[in-house]
């Protein structure tokens, strides 16, 4: 995916994950999903990564992979063209990498890059900025209900 591939990521991803589902390998499960749903909505698939991003987020918070998943669920709502939510969730993503002093790879940056910029797009500078700074107190139990809204509040 890192190197423009998505096709052959989402592919890859997909027989992977596949593989894992039955197994006792839940960290590379949790990591297939991650990156089966970045290639995935690379291609503007956003209903086919839904799933994958749902059972993912689940498994998140076992092993400390929730900022991670928060780019690709906000890129998810922005391709949903619910903005708002996406906004929220990127600062929220944002707020969990500087909690843990990390630093995003090159797949999640350029989906909360993506994100970031539909939204921004779509609601202007003033209000992505305070929807951004609203995501940066969410908690990880507010997430599922805002990442997987059919609609922004």
């Amino acid at each position: 995916l890192a190197v423009g591939e998505a096709a052959q990521a989402a592919a890859t991803g997909a027989a992977l994950v596949t593989s894992l589902a039955d197994g006792r390998d839940e960290l590379s499960l949790a990591y297939g999903r991650l990156n089966l749903s970045a290639a995935l909505l690379v291609l503007d698939r956003a209903a086919d990564a839904r799933p994958h991003l749902r059972a993912g987020w689940v498994q998140a918070p076992v092993f400390d992979m929730q900022p991670y998943y928060a780019d690709c669920l906000a890129l998810l709502a922005a391709l949903e063209g619910r903005c708002d939510a996406a906004a929220r969730l990127a600062g929220y993503a944002d707020a969990g990498y500087a909690a843990e002093d990390d630093h995003r790879e090159a797949n999640e940056a350029a989906a909360v890059e993506r994100a970031s910029a539909l939204a921004r797009a779509a609601l202007g500078d003033a209000a992505f900025d305070r929807l951004h700074a609203e995501g940066t107190r969410l908690r990880d139990d507010d997430i599922a209900a805002l990442a997987f809204a059919t609609n922004d509040p």
